[in-house]
């Protein structure tokens, strides 16, 4: 189902009104569409029906809902009842509203044909079927840019251009005011983390977040009918959405789900079943699909964008599919829980980067018992706390030495080496081997400079300001800048876009995706935990971790590991180059855009062995992005 719309302006400039210019008739089963007339609020069943075409079809605000939208603000209702999208039409200004829930789970685009339409949608894909948009719509080649750039979208805050010129999307969180010769844009919430001040230890801020978690799952337990299933992968945030949703719901039967990988270092299955034991679970355990070319083709279709994923939708989507044949109708995850949540970590490397030197040792210092790069040591365990903090501080210091080496930024090399040298102490033995054998290791495998697109190279737009969202309009006055990097993240391009094709997957599947850390007043609490508490005793989300104290097995609620794709994602990537080699063929639209040349190049240190895995990160996600772009592509100039 969907909800969108269609605004013309008939040759009367004052006869304004909603008609169907879609092929199916406008639906609102995601969102609501209401009336204001005469500085009032109201709902009307027959302007209702005229919207809509069909009256059958009318999603309509029930009495209660009705009565709380009287009481509040517009920014309150949309606010307290976290009514997903919305579409509004003044009569007395003749301007048309949308809104889009808080965190961009709902997607929301539009586009406006001026002096002629304004046209809604939560699907690109239906949006470009209208007559008025295909026939002159265009790729945006700035919004191409980002997307394959290598960390462009996680460290861009969300922008509303689209892949599509002429096509934006409603900002999360926001109220866009259009009318036929302007547009407006306005954030309709404001975060308070202040109203949290009173609270200082771990331990009040864990007592704080429990209910607020267990509330958060439960709003979306009582969200709809049918069966209930839970993602559970054994890290920290599926675990805990699923012993939360045992908690509230003891009696009902809760399946979960694990995608086996088969492979060592990203299997998780035994921290997966010692969850489901505590928690009482009927438990599943499934193969990921390796189909991987084919899911990126059907969703990239469906939603009319590249694919989201940073390598391929193929684990997102098996769960889906196998809570479908289960017949469940929602599927619980723990999607949003590292960024809502946040843990505090990367204080090391700001202490480091602003010298603060005292500070990243006694970081340092907590953190060494939890070091993640541990497995690298084989006899780690046996190594006394002292030497784990030589070890983490040495590669600390040489990670951020080789970036001023790298980047040849001399000055800045000399600088810091000075500064550590006098403030730190540098292990030379370890410190200038570890350096010089990196930078000779680069250099043989033609990686000193590495490339962070494979675009061409008049496409890059390096020097091009986006217009983004202003995250410091979402807070109240006198923030932090801990709390400004964590908006960053959960409102990033990534992060949306992620949000956006999860959308079009539950869709697909007729599978309802609940994210329950994505709730404004957890967020709220997050963002007032100092990053010092977050940080506790050197593992990270200790608020968190609090919490959770009783609800998880030890094993998980204390585990410091987390598992990355590593291993399993050169095997994917490869899956998916050699399937799309018919698609890459010489005719491709997709050498307009990507560099061929470059390209090759990573494949070529894709398929060389004597690279560890650990440092293709670059190359995987490049290679995914070129083939996303190539089935976009292909299915765009289907459409003209």
């Amino acid at each position: 189902m969907l909800f969108e719309g269609c605004f013309n302006r008939k040759n009367n400039p004052s006869n304004q009104t909603f008609t169907n210019e879609f092929d199916q008739s406008i639906q609102c089963s995601d969102g609501y569409i209401f009336a204001k007339r005469d500085g009032t609020k109201f709902f009307s069943r027959d302007y209702l029906g005229s919207i809509q075409g069909k009256e059958k079809e009318t999603r309509y605000l029930s009495d209660n809902l009705t009565q709380s939208f009287v009481s509040f603000s517009l920014e309150q209702f949309l606010e307290r009842n976290e009514s997903g999208v919305c579409a509004w039409y003044d009569e007395d200004c003749k301007e048309l509203s949308l809104s889009r829930d808080l965190f961009g789970i709902l997607p929301l685009y539009y586009s406006l044909i001026p002096d002629q339409s304004i046209i809604f949608s939560t699907n690109l894909a239906s949006l470009l079927s209208h007559s008025g948009i295909k026939r002159n719509v265009s790729i945006d080649t700035q919004r191409l840019s980002l997307y394959g750039t290598f960390l462009g979208e996680p460290s861009t805050p969300f922008s509303s251009q689209t892949f599509y010129k002429g096509i934006h999307a409603v900002p999360p969180g926001h109220i866009v005011t259009i009318d036929f010769e302007s547009v407006s844009v306005k954030p309709y919430v404001t975060f308070r983390p202040s109203k949290w001040s009173h609270l200082k230890s771990v331990e009040e801020f864990g007592e704080a977040f429990r209910p607020l978690f267990l509330n958060a799952i439960d709003k979306l337990l009582h969200n709809g009918p049918g069966k209930v299933t839970s993602h559970l992968s054994g890290g920290l945030d599926s675990s805990s959405v699923s012993a939360g949703i045992k908690i509230l719901a003891p009696q009902e039967p809760l399946i979960t789900l694990y995608n086996k990988t088969n492979t060592i270092n990203t299997d998780e299955n035994l921290y997966a079943i010692s969850v489901a034991d505590k928690i009482g679970s009927q438990h599943y355990e499934m193969l990921q699909s390796d189909k991987d070319f084919d899911l990126l083709s059907t969703f990239i279709t469906s939603g009319g964008q590249p694919s989201s994923s940073l390598i391929t939708p193929s684990a997102t989507s098996s769960l889906m599919e196998y809570a479908k044949n289960l017949d469940c109708t929602r599927i619980f995850n723990g999607s949003g829980g590292d960024s809502i949540v946040g843990s505090g970590l990367e204080m090391i490397g700001i202490a480091f980067d602003n010298r603060q030197w005292d500070l990243v040792k006694t970081l340092s210092r907590k953190r060494a018992a939890h070091y993640q790069q541990s497995y690298k040591y084989p006899h780690w365990s046996k190594y006394s706390i002292e030497k784990k903090e030589e070890i983490l501080l040495n590669n600390l210091i040489i990670s951020k030495l080789s970036t001023f080496i790298f980047r040849k930024d001399w000055k800045g090399f000399t600088h810091t080496f000075q500064d550590i040298s006098s403030s730190v102490g540098i292990s030379y033995s370890y410190v200038i081997p570890q350096i010089t054998k990196s930078l000779l290791r680069r250099i043989r495998k033609g990686r000193i400079n590495p490339i962070d697109s494979v675009l061409r190279d008049e496409l890059l737009h390096a020097d091009d300001q986006f217009e983004t969202i202003a995250i410091s309009n979402f807070l109240e006055t006198g923030y932090s800048k801990e709390q400004y990097r964590a908006l960053s993240d959960v409102f990033s391009m990534q992060t949306i876009l992620a949000n956006e094709q999860a959308f079009v997957m539950s869709r697909h599947y007729g599978v309802t995706n609940c994210s329950p850390f994505y709730n404004k007043e957890l967020f709220e609490l997050c963002l007032a935990v100092p990053d010092i508490v977050k940080f506790g005793d050197g593992i990270g989300r200790a608020h968190f971790r609090e919490a959770m104290k009783g609800l998880l097995p030890e094993n998980v609620r204390s585990r410091s590991t987390k598992t990355h794709v590593r291993s399993l994602g050169q095997e994917v990537v490869a899956r998916i180059a050699n399937q799309a080699k018919n698609l890459l063929s010489d005719t491709s639209r997709v050498w307009e855009y990507v560099d061929k040349n470059k390209f090759h190049s990573q494949i070529a240190i894709l398929k060389n062995d004597r690279i560890p895995y650990e440092q293709k990160s670059s190359t995987l996600f490049l290679i995914s992005r070129a083939v996303s772009m190539a089935l976009w592509l292909e299915w765009f100039s289907g459409q003209r």
